[in-house]
C-alpha cells in the first residue's frame, strides 16, 4: 500500500463504511468489506490529543444534549475548538488549565505503541507499560489474553470486524428504517438489541450499544474524509458512557492533528527506557516475579525477558 499523509482535527474511530449503502443489502456485507479495508493497513501513527473526563467533572448531560452540543460546535475543523467543546462539557472549565493530554499511537503488524499514560507497549504475545514516578519508572508486564489496553485503544481508532464480531457471539443483523440516505440497522443476540447503527451518505454516524435494552454507550462520528486509497476516515468521533438513573459516567474524545499511514516503522519506536532503580513486575503466569534495575536501560525488555526466558517467544 502506497504512503499516505493525512492532517485531521478530530479522531476516534476511523470507521470503514462503503461509500453507498442500498436499502436492500446486508449488515454482515459491510462488515465483510470493513475487514477487508482494514487488513490493508500494516502501519499508522497518529500524533492525538484526548479528553476523557468521568462524572466527577462533566455535566450530566443526556444524550440528546450532548449531541445538540456536538452537533453545534464545530470541533473537527481547528485545535482551538476542541476547547470550546470542553468548555460545554465540563461543570467547571476552569478547574483544568489543559484539559486533554497529547498522544502519540503507532502499530506496525501486531505491534502497538501508545504514549498516553501510561505507556503501553504490546507485540501480540506480551504488553509492557511503564508508570513514570519522579526518581524511578515502574514497568509492568502481562501475557495475552487480558485486558487489551493498547489494543483497546487502537479499536477505538480503528473499526475491526473481527474484534467486533467475537465479542457479540451469533448475531443478526436487520435494516429497520431507511429516509433521506439515513438507515438505521439493528443488531440483535440471543432476541435481545445490542447495537444500534446509524448510517448516511455510506458512512456511520452513530452507533448506540444496548444493554438491557437501555443505552449503555452512544458513539458519534462527524466530518469523514477519503485517503488516496479510498479509506473512509471520520475526522472526529465522542464516545458518552451511561449508567442507568446515575447519568453520563464517561465521556471521552480523540481528536488526530496528524495521521500517517503505509510509511515503514523503526524497531526502535517500540522500545521501553528505563531509569536505574526502577522496579520490574511481571505477572505472567505461572507465578509473578520481581526485580530492580540496577542501570538504566534505553530497551526494557531485555531486563523484562531475563526474569522469564521461557515465555519470550511463546
Amino acid at each position: 500500500m502506497r504512503a499516505i499523509k493525512c492532517f485531521l482535527s478530530v479522531v476516534t474511530c476511523l470507521v470503514f463504511i462503503q461509500r453507498d449503502v442500498a436499502g436492500s443489502e446486508r449488515f454482515e456485507d459491510l462488515l465483510d468489506k470493513w475487514a477487508v479495508q482494514h487488513a490493508k493497513i500494516t502501519t499508522l501513527e497518529f500524533h492525538y490529543r484526548v479528553f476523557t473526563q468521568g462524572p466527577d467533572t462533566i455535566k450530566n448531560l443526556t444524550a440528546a444534549e450532548l449531541n445538540k452540543i456536538l452537533t453545534s460546535t464545530d470541533f473537527t475543523s481547528e485545535r482551538e475548538k476542541l476547547r470550546e467543546l470542553t468548555n460545554q462539557l465540563l461543570e467547571n472549565p476552569k478547574s483544568i488549565p489543559v484539559p486533554w493530554a497529547e498522544a502519540i499511537f503507532i502499530k506496525s503488524g501486531q505491534k502497538i505503541r501508545d504514549d498516553s499514560s501510561p505507556l503501553y507497549v504490546e507485540d501480540g504475545v506480551n504488553r509492557i507499560y511503564k508508570l513514570q514516578h519522579p526518581n524511578h519508572d515502574q514497568i509492568g508486564i502481562n501475557g495475552f489474553p487480558g485486558f487489551p489496553m493498547a489494543t483497546q485503544n487502537f479499536a477505538s481508532f480503528v473499526f475491526d470486524p473481527s474484534l467486533f464480531l467475537a465479542h457479540q457471539g451469533e448475531a443478526t443483523y436487520k435494516l429497520v428504517a431507511s429516509e433521506d440516505g439515513r438507515h438505521i440497522f439493528h443488531m440483535t443476540a440471543a432476541n435481545q438489541l445490542v447495537k444500534e447503527f446509524e448510517v448516511k451518505n455510506g458512512n456511520v454516524q452513530q452507533i448506540t450499544t444496548f444493554s438491557a435494552g437501555k443505552p449503555y454507550e452512544i458513539r458519534w462520528f462527524r466530518d469523514y474524509g477519503t485517503n488516496a486509497d479510498g479509506i473512509d476516515l471520520p475526522k472526529g468521533a465522542v464516545t458518552a458512557q451511561y449508567q442507568g438513573e446515575n447519568g453520563i459516567t464517561l465521556i471521552d474524545v480523540k481528536v488526530i492533528d496528524q495521521c500517517t499511514i503505509g510509511l515503514p516503522l523503526d524497531e526502535s519506536l517500540f522500545r521501553v527506557s528505563a531509569r536505574k532503580g526502577s522496579s520490574i513486575h511481571d505477572f505472567r503466569k505461572p507465578e509473578p516475579r520481581g526485580a530492580a534495575l540496577h542501570e538504566d536501560t534505553d530497551d526494557v525488555t531485555v531486563e523484562v525477558f531475563r526474569l522469564r526466558p521461557e515465555l519470550k517467544s511463546r
